[in-house]
């Protein structure tokens, strides 16, 4: 049963025994070092760190033989609620502090939409209240858009979503 993304990354999260977790939709992928990257970036970050994020590559899918590349989307560091709430692009990729995620007890699963959207933003505006979300130059994520995404077919409803949001 498709209950969401919350919903599954919660189910495997007590399974879960490394000091981060990076957070991958199903139609995105990484590069090939990605993981050394990362890994370097994580030796050198503070305990005050919740999430760390970076740059989105990102591709256009028109149809099933048709991806084209469109660019990188440049992060920016977020330090507050306004800043998420009106940041242009989701953060990525979200590599978040699994102790924290565990103390949160996972994704927050809001009446809005049953949790099937924008599960990502009530957990970062959660963990800003216990840390830093941190910015670093590093792109290492592909994230493919097209027509079927179900975040692109409900986007009208972000204003509706923002009176669930504590």
């Amino acid at each position: 049963d498709n209950g969401g993304k919350a919903k599954a990354l919660n189910y495997i999260l007590p399974h879960i025994n490394t000091e981060f977790v990076m957070e991958l939709d199903a139609d995105d992928w990484l590069d090939p070092d990605a993981t050394l990257i990362v890994g370097d970036i994580l030796r050198t970050i503070d305990k005050e760190v919740s999430v760390l994020y970076g740059n989105l590559r990102t591709w256009k899918q028109s149809s099933i033989n048709n991806i084209r590349y469109k660019g990188i989307a440049i992060g920016k560091q977020i330090r507050n609620k306004a800043e998420l709430l009106s940041y242009q692009f989701p953060l990525g990729p979200r590599i978040y502090r699994t102790n924290l995620l565990k103390s949160n007890k996972g994704f927050p699963i809001v009446e809005f939409e049953n949790g099937r959207m924008y599960e990502d933003v009530s957990l970062l505006n959660h963990l800003l209240t216990k840390g830093n979300l941190l910015y670093r130059d590093f792109t290492i994520y592909n994230v493919r858009e097209h027509g079927s995404s179900i975040t692109k077919k409900n986007h009208p409803n972000w204003n509706d979503f923002l009176k669930y949001l504590n």
